[in-house]
């Protein structure tokens, strides 16, 4: 996922609900800097005005040649027909948010098992290496400390 700092522009055309480019110049495109396969989340929305609560999560994802494609409805949004002149920015979405606080838990999880033996499947006082790797011998045991 690809993320851009102050980006915010105006649809150019209309953009039909079953749209998959985007009607915005081609230097405003350039600067979300998806190469072939990036993918960069942005939202379409009518207005800023924060009773407004329409607005659709799209994910922008580069092509080969520089071109960018559309995925439409992301986040449990509606995929919708919009007009000249709507929104379209690049925030940060519940999405990443729900993605981050996944990892992060994920990796607190993996922390715990480690720093209480490394996990389910290791023997108490198992060896390891410099580099972090358990030691095993020939018949692929695991080597612990003598108590």
């Amino acid at each position: 996922m690809k993320f851009v700092n102050h980006w915010a522009y105006v649809l150019g055309a209309d953009l039909p609900a079953g749209g998959t480019a985007l009607p915005i110049p081609n230097p405003a495109l350039a600067r979300l800097g998806l190469a072939n396969g990036d993918r960069c989340t942005l939202v379409i929305t009518g207005s800023f005005n924060p009773l407004s609560q329409v607005a659709e999560v799209i994910v922008a994802v580069g092509t080969t040649g520089g071109s960018v494609n559309l995925v439409r409805g992301a986040e449990g949004t509606v995929a919708q027909s919009w007009p000249a002149g709507a929104l379209v920015y690049a925030p940060v979405t519940a999405g990443h948010m729900t993605g981050i606080q996944n990892q992060l838990a994920s990796l607190l999880s993996r922390i715990e098992a480690l720093e209480h033996g490394g996990g389910g499947d290791m023997p108490e006082g198992a060896l390891v290496d410099g580099l972090g790797n358990y030691l095993v011998d020939g018949q692929g045991n695991y080597l612990v400390k003598e108590a």
